[in-house]
């Protein structure tokens, strides 16, 4: 089901557990594709991913509610199997708000934002409370900056 309002491309879907191995960083754009190329290089080396690696960013705090300085943000990479060596965490499979974005932190936010304060009105589904918003990269080209990655934003949502 796809619902738009008004230049905002929002989709409904149901996700699957991701398991993920993470690092936490600052949302600095540069550290997080610095982590993300670190996790892939680990991974890669222990023989952990398959197919086209997946790519996690999960909100810990957000510019909203915490100082941009003290914001943390934890990079993640899907993993196959179990491993050690790493910080695991795991996405739980639950209905989500899907919303297609390329930019930085500020055109999140606004996306974020939109589906919270906007969209979420007449949508027929209210926020999961205590579940961090996510951001899914399917697959990452590390010679360009964070901003100008194809990406889509979660929000976990339950009907009302």
């Amino acid at each position: 089901m796809t619902v738009d309002v008004q230049q905002f491309p929002i989709s409904v879907a149901r996700t699957e557990k991701a398991t993920l191995a993470c690092e936490i960083t600052g949302m600095d754009e540069g550290a997080i594709m610095q982590t993300f190329h670190q996790l892939h290089q680990w991974a890669a080396a222990h023989g952990l991913l398959s197919g086209t690696p997946e790519y996690y960013g999960v909100f810990l705090d957000t510019p909203h509610t915490t100082a941009p300085a003290q914001c943390r943000y934890l990079a993640g990479i899907r993993i196959q199997g179990s491993f050690t060596g790493r910080e695991s965490y795991t996405i739980k499979g639950m209905t989500i708000a899907r919303i297609p974005v390329m930019g930085g932190f500020d055109v999140i936010m606004d996306y974020a934002l939109f589906v919270k304060q906007r969209w979420m009105l007449d949508s027929g589904y209210a926020l999961v409370q205590g579940v961090p918003g996510y951001e899914h990269f399917s697959g990452i080209d590390f010679s360009i900056p964070y901003q100008q990655h194809y990406r889509t934003i979660c929000v976990g949502i339950q009907p009302k």
